[in-house]
């Protein structure tokens, strides 16, 4: 592959593959680096507009290789198409199987092209395997024979090299609804873009320590996103290092050393390590004072009310939302708005006042639709749903949790979906489908404990222990092997 120091020149490159492809005849293999799907797209325009051959796609996004082999796949589309006569062949959607991060998966899929590569070796046509760096990494590492039959190796640069139009492409990091709305696919996709600029960045030798601040806190905010608190901490504590290395006397350095403590603070309070969180927002709210940064002091004071509320003192948590409230009225940050009337609604809840509470929810889900924050909408259609519970209309509650879990599926939300389905499980427990709260339940655990959500992850083990003491041992353990198999139960729990 290319080095990182030597960017190819995209035109240059699809030259040299046309001309290689014009000459090639029957059986020859080439991997072709594209980090954009849309850039990846219009490369193969440009191909079939210069080739005298036709292009035959396959996407495989949506396959299963375990049901139809990527051999068999090519196969049944040159069977298809009548048009196949020297007909080059485009593999794509790989990155779709090869995600940023899962070397469980890349490893699987690598493997599955490097046992199938006699298989494809048998197709008379030459076959281009379009994917990132990641995906091309992949199956360099993971499909060594196959690697060893490739003809040709392309690399084309991605449209956007340059750091602050990046930035400004992914959305404001203050204001994180843009990127809570992406795909799951499309935040692996920013993940990959923004790794390989930061290596760039670093490689370059120059002094560039607020470019790298800022590309570590969009990693850091796609990671949040993710559900991934491990992750995002380290890149925002990564961004804050990068951004204490310049000047500290501007008001641009104390704004954004407040947001990033902000951030820092939130994986805190999201883990349970409440006193750092305080300290770490106060820190950001001293600083939001000196830059006179309104907008940032009303979001660290519900960041704020919400640590608080968790430990109990719900007086002073609707004092803090109050106070963040009235800024963001002022200053017309509907979104902001929405999200504390949520919180305030909540605590409301807390105390037994479930009109007043519905009432703040309503108010909020509207705020939400109106600016098409999907996140924001499912986190209120499921606390909507445990106020109706509460009452004790289960299907009604039954149906705004699916909806919410929808949403959370959608958007990858595995923090909302662990949630959502901890609730679900309640419901399916009260209607004695033991064995449907039981999947449910292990799984909205599994989910916290793998994003270090340990506060959350721990009431869920307790409710998994409070149902095990429900129904007794024995007939628990008859309860998991039917609902779970031969998947064992956790040591805690015996």
């Amino acid at each position: 592959i290319t080095p990182a120091e030597h960017k190819p020149d995209n035109q240059v490159q699809l030259k040299r593959l046309v001309r290689i492809l014009t000459n090639v005849d029957g059986f020859a293999l080439y991997f072709v680096q594209c980090e954009s799907a849309q850039q990846r797209k219009e490369l193969i325009e440009q191909l079939q507009n210069r080739l005298a051959k036709p292009i035959i796609e396959v996407e495989t996004g949506a396959q299963n290789f375990n049901v139809t082999p990527i051999d068999l796949l090519i196969t049944q589309h040159l069977a298809s198409d009548s048009n196949k006569k020297n007909a080059v062949v485009c593999v794509t959607g790989l990155d779709i199987h090869l995600p940023y991060g899962d070397t469980d998966a890349q490893t699987r899929i690598a493997q599955h092209f490097n046992l199938r590569r006699t298989k494809l070796g048998k197709i008379k046509h030459p076959i281009l395997l379009w994917g990132s760096k990641t995906a091309i990494r992949a199956f360099a590492q993971g499909s060594p024979d196959l690697w060893d039959w490739n003809s040709g190796i392309f690399e084309f640069v991605a449209p956007i090299t340059n750091t602050h139009e990046l930035i400004l492409t992914i959305g404001d990091m203050g204001d994180l609804m843009q990127i809570s709305n992406l795909s799951q696919t499309e935040k692996d996709q920013w993940l990959r873009s923004l790794h390989n600029l930061i290596d760039e960045t670093e490689k370059s030798g120059n002094n560039r320590t607020l470019e790298l601040a800022e590309l570590w806190q969009s990693v850091g905010a796609i990671e949040w996103a993710r559900s991934n608190t491990p992750a995002a901490r380290t890149a925002f504590q990564n961004a804050l290092n990068h951004l204490n290395q310049g000047s500290n006397s501007s008001i641009y350095h104390l704004q954004q050393r407040a947001r990033l403590q902000h951030y820092l603070a939130s994986t805190f309070a999201n883990s349970g390590d409440f006193d750092v969180a305080l300290a770490l927002y106060q820190k950001a709210l001293d600083d939001e004072d000196s830059s006179q940064d309104i907008k940032g002091k009303s979001a660290t004071l519900h960041a704020m009310a919400y640590v608080v509320r968790t430990r109990g003192d719900l007086d002073a948590a609707m004092a803090l939302y109050r106070q963040s409230l009235d800024i963001k009225e002022k200053l017309g940050d509907l979104k902001g708005k929405s999200a504390t009337l949520h919180q305030m609604a909540y605590v409301l809840v807390t105390r037994g006042d479930l009109d007043g509470a519905m009432a703040l929810y309503r108010q909020s889900l509207d705020l939400d639709e109106k600016l098409g924050d999907l996140q924001g909408k499912s986190a209120t259609l499921h606390a909507m749903a445990y106020v109706v519970r509460t009452r004790g209309d289960l299907d009604a509650a039954m149906a705004l949790y699916r909806q919410s879990l929808d949403l959370d599926e959608q958007l990858g939300d595995l923090q909302g979906k662990a949630s959502t389905l901890a609730m679900l499980a309640q419901i399916h427990s009260s209607r004695q489908e033991y064995e449907q709260a039981l999947q449910t339940l292990v799984e909205s655990l599994n989910l916290f404990v793998a994003m270090g959500a340990m506060p959350d992850a721990n009431k869920v083990a307790g409710i998994l222990d409070g149902f095990k003491q429900q129904l007794g041992p024995a007939a628990f353990a008859a309860l998991w092997r039917q609902a779970l198999g031969e998947t064992p139960q956790p040591e805690w729990l015996n």
